[in-house]
């Protein structure tokens, strides 16, 4: 056997079978991966032939030195373990050509690394290096270096030396600007020919540069670059981009996201092969009119800025689909996007809209509009022309009531209308038949509709105060919807007719005035999360509370379990010094006064009973004694006890 693969196994397991492994010599493989290894088992340099020894994902903090036996290693995993240091023995290992020490706490490297110059692949990256010594140039056999995810602040500059690199990772790092950074990354792309992927990511491709601390676009980039088709510059502290940046032509994909660009250069226009172009999370006022030279764009995000207008030579992009304009300063809808036939993507949330252009109805292949977090007090009815939406979020506005024509978006499988003013929803709403997800919370809905879905009946007069109100047409209907948010309302009741709901998988009930839940929730069955908070319930339904693979979510200081109301007085008794608020014990006072006079009362009334019975006296105040004798007292426990209930904290 040459091979021997433990991966998984007991750490017993592994003592075991490499204790009794026979002719060891001959084998050149062992795995012993996954194994929760504290300490590196003794018997392993009994196998002075192996080639290759993983013993990656286990808590080893050290490694022994009398690995250095193993000297015809070529591939040695210690990833995903907890090595502080790099394992002196590993500088005697002159054979290997693969090591890899990703996923431990390394803060720092040898200089004795030099000996190993048989090395082909070295993996550093997910560590706390904050420097690699000079002394890497010298493993010129080094195809794949990767140094990602550690603390590095400088590019080191020995790397260029590495010709034969055709794989070079040194992202996620915290390299800071400097003038020595630049040289160094201008020498890499300019003397190492053989790169095919570099990951700072300098790919001649595809160059990631995110997630650094980058000031300006290194001009490296736009003259030793210009194959690239992707470059991501998202998430650094850049306040300008370089006018150079006309020479990358090639670019399709340009992600500028997340910096602090306050102006966008007018040379952005000879980037003609653009087809994706992110400029959100940064300051700009304005965007420049060349941007209507892109026009292959079908992705443009100018969302988080401080944009007040758009301008109207966007018209001109008329091959995008997916446009967001939210979080900005947009007061009006810019009549220029009603022309871009092929949007399917509209996000125009979280502006200052109030109104929006009929001429909206021009985009007939719209599919998802976001008018979320504005101004709106009405829904224009022209909306409802999008026939194609499967998407609308209303949230946030100050919409007061919804058209009955939204009945039009027969498509509509998410829509949102959280956050309004809404005290009623339209019964046609219950027409969305395909509607998944459906948000009413933080509204003002007093009832979940609930009567058949018939036609509307003749409006009935006004409630009076307090009366829940009705609705025509039936919830139970919308047999597709898997969650249901109605969190956040004045609900006094839930419909029964809600269990019809088969396919829910969500449901929130929180944050209302809800007393009690219909038993018939039960037959959710697929539903897995019911958030019952911060309501008035006093008792659930065992059989929907207690269901298999069902979280749900209540007050358990309110809420108790009787199985009957006859149980509720003997929990009340149980619970009454937990639940009692202080400023009503004086309160319980003249209550237990007034038991103690009502049970007097009783004794006397018994009296009487037994005075009368004894001369034979029986009358109508005889009845009247029994009755209230009987009846009265334990009504007088009942109300004291449920009146202490409902007062307590």
């Amino acid at each position: 056997m040459t091979e021997l693969n433990l991966s998984r196994c007991s750490r017993d397991r592994v003592t075991e079978r490499l204790n009794t492994f026979e002719q060891p010599e001959n084998l050149k493989t062992l795995n012993l991966s996954h194994t929760n290894l504290e300490e590196v088992p003794g018997s392993i340099t009994h196998f002075t032939n192996l080639t290759k020894l993983d013993l990656s994902n286990n808590k080893l903090k050290e490694v022994p030195d009398s690995i250095d036996k193993l000297t015809k290693l070529t591939e040695l995993n210690l990833s995903h373990n907890q090595l502080e240091e790099v394992p002196k023995f590993i500088e005697k290992l002159t054979e290997i050509k693969k090591l890899y020490l990703t996923q431990n706490e390394l803060e720092n490297f040898s200089d004795s690394i030099d000996r190993l110059t048989q090395l082909a692949e070295l993996d550093l990256s997910r560590n706390k290096l904050k420097e690699v010594p000079d002394s890497i140039d010298r493993l010129t056999q080094l195809a794949e270096l990767n140094l990602s995810h550690n603390q590095l602040k400088e590019v080191p500059g020995s790397i260029d030396k590495l010709t034969n690199l055709t794989k070079l990772y040194l992202s996620h790092n915290q390299y800071l600007e400097s003038d020595g950074n630049q040289q160094v990354l201008k020498s890499i792309i300019t003397k190492l020919s053989k790169l095919t992927k570099l990951d700072l990511t300098l790919n001649f491709t595809e160059l990631d540069l995110s997630h650094n601390q980058l000031k300006k676009l290194p001009k490296i980039i736009t003259t030793n670059c210009t194959k690239l088709t992707q470059l991501n510059l998202s998430h650094n502290k850049l306040k300008e981009v370089l006018d150079s940046i006309d020479k990358l032509t090639q670019l399709t994909e340009l992600d500028l996201s997340h910096n602090q660009l306050k102006e966008v250069p007018d040379s952005i226009d000879k980037l003609t092969q653009l087809t994706e172009l992110d400029l959100s999370h940064n300051q700009l006022k304005e965007v420049p009119d060349s941007i209507d030279k892109l026009t292959q764009l079908a992705k443009l995000d100018l969302s988080h800025n401080q944009l007040k207008e758009v301008p109207d030579s966007i018209d001109k992009l008329t091959q995008l689909t997916e446009l967001d304009l939210s979080h900005n300063q947009l007061k009006k809808v810019p009549v220029s996007i009603t022309d871009l036939a092929k949007l399917t993507h509209l996000d125009l949330s979280s502006n200052e809209l109030r109104t929006v252009s009929k001429s909206l109805t021009n985009l007939t292949k719209l599919e998802k509009l976001y008018l979320n977090g504005n101004q709106f007090e009405k829904l224009p009815e022209f909306i409802t022309n999008l026939t194609n939406l499967t998407d609308l979020n209303l949230s946030n506005n100050e919409l007061t009531t919804i058209p009955k024509s939204l009945t039009n978006l027969t498509k509509l499988t998410d829509l949102n209308l959280s956050g309004n003013q809404l005290n009623d929803v339209p019964g046609s709403i219950t027409d969305l038949a395909k509607l998944t997800h459906l948000d009413l919370s933080r509204n003002e809905l007093i009832t979940v509709p609930k009567s058949l879905a018939t036609p509307p009946p003749p409006p009935p007069p006004p409630p009076p105060p307090h009366q829940p109100k009705k609705h025509p047409h039936s919830i139970e209907k919308l047999t597709k919807l898997t969650e249901l948010n109605l969190s956040n309302n004045e609900l006094i009741t839930v419909p029964k007719s809600l269990a019809n709901l088969t396919k829910l998988e969500k449901l929130d009930l929180s944050n209302n005035e809800l007393i009690t839940i219909p038993k018939s929730l039960a037959n959710l069955t697929k539903l897995t999360e019911l958030n019952l908070s911060n309501n008035e319930l006093i008792t659930i339904p065992k059989s929907v509370k207690n269901h298999q693979n069902r979280e749900v979510i209540y007050d358990q200081d309110k809420v108790i379990s009787v199985s009957s109301w006859i149980d509720l007085p003997r929990y009340l008794l149980q619970e009454r010094k937990k639940y009692v608020n202080k400023k009503w014990e004086h309160r319980k006072k003249y209550l237990n006064l007034g038991t103690l006079l009502l049970i007097i009362l009783g004794i006397v009334n018994i009296m009487i009973i037994l005075d009368n019975n004894n001369t034979n006296d029986a009358n109508d105040w005889t009845n009247f004694s029994l009755i209230s004798s009987a009846i009265i007292p334990p009504v007088w426990l009942w109300f004291e006890y449920c009146f202490l209930w409902l007062n307590a904290e």
